[in-house]
């Protein structure tokens, strides 16, 4: 009698567990699920991918003269202006507009953090483009683009002569324009704009605000080498750095930081830590 009472308290132990699963699955069934583009929206849309933070590039240290120390002040002038925010930097390659475009994006972070925010090289905005036209997802790149808040695109000149893609983007700044965005380009020099782009483009282009980066001066390129001198723990003498600043550079901080990692290395190799003369001539001069 135990034993039956036993096998009907297990069944109906059984049924009851199975009804209270069915339920719950029911129930689970009738909540709206989340689409994955409401979970996107969801998700803070600085879509300042991680990999193009470069929060150690701020306005701080970035290295220029003194008497060009404007540049900083009106690059940060557009940051807080509501009127005119479309920032085109131009000058020669090595000059620190990257770094510059970088120092705005961190700015934007640190200050504004519910701002969706978005820095990129003009090849990835094409690449995009391009994919979603064959993927079908046009509406989904336009969505992206035009609702952010932040637009920085270093190496615009990669758009020359990209005519469909040129309008595009003349959309894009025209739908930022309206919802007040800050726009920030970086331009090689030399380039001109209206042979270069399309009238709509170029009219964008026009009416921004145009900082053109001058070559780096005897203090700016003081700063670097003992920046990248305290970097590697190297001490550097007097006579060395004079030296160095004598020398003239196609590509600016860039290529000033090459040639002197590249001269402190190999002193680090040879483990003679004293730069001769010879040393700056035979990195410095070399073709």
């Amino acid at each position: 009698m135990i034993t039956f009472i036993s096998i009907m308290s297990f069944i109906l132990g059984s049924v009851l567990t199975a009804c209270i699963f069915s339920c719950i699955k029911n129930k689970t069934k009738e909540l709206p699920q989340k689409s994955v583009t409401e979970k996107k929206t969801e998700e803070k849309m600085s879509n300042t991918n991680e990999s193009y933070v470069k929060t150690e590039l701020t306005f701080q240290n970035y290295f220029y003269d003194w008497e060009n120390r404007w540049i900083i002040s009106s690059i940060i002038k557009t940051i807080k202006d509501d009127k005119n925010r479309f920032l085109i930097l131009t000058g020669k390659s090595g000059l620190g507009k990257s770094h510059l475009l970088h120092a705005i994006q961190n700015t934007f972070i640190d200050k504004y953090k519910n701002s969706n925010i978005c820095y990129m090289v003009a090849e990835s905005f094409v690449s995009e483009f391009c994919s979603s036209l064959r993927e079908k997802k046009l509406d989904d790149f336009r969505k992206k683009y035009r609702e952010l808040d932040v637009l920085l695109i270093d190496d615009f000149n990669y758009f020359c002569g990209k005519e469909s893609i040129q309008e595009e983007l003349a959309n894009t700044f025209s739908a930022l324009q309206e919802r007040g965005a800050y726009v920030g380009i970086s331009i090689t020099s030399p380039c001109n704009i209206k042979n270069d782009y399309s009238d709509r483009l170029s009219s964008f282009i026009s009416n921004g605000v145009k900082i053109e980066l001058p070559k780096p001066g005897p203090e700016a390129k003081r700063s670097k080498i003992m920046s990248i001198c305290n970097q590697n723990l190297y001490i550097m003498s007097d006579k060395i750095i004079n030296r160095i600043l004598n020398y003239e550079y196609d590509y600016g901080m860039r290529e000033l930081t090459g040639k002197l990692n590249t001269l402190i290395s190999y002193k680090t190799l040879v483990k003679n830590s004293d730069i001769l003369v010879k040393d700056v001539k035979k990195v410095f001069e070399e073709v």
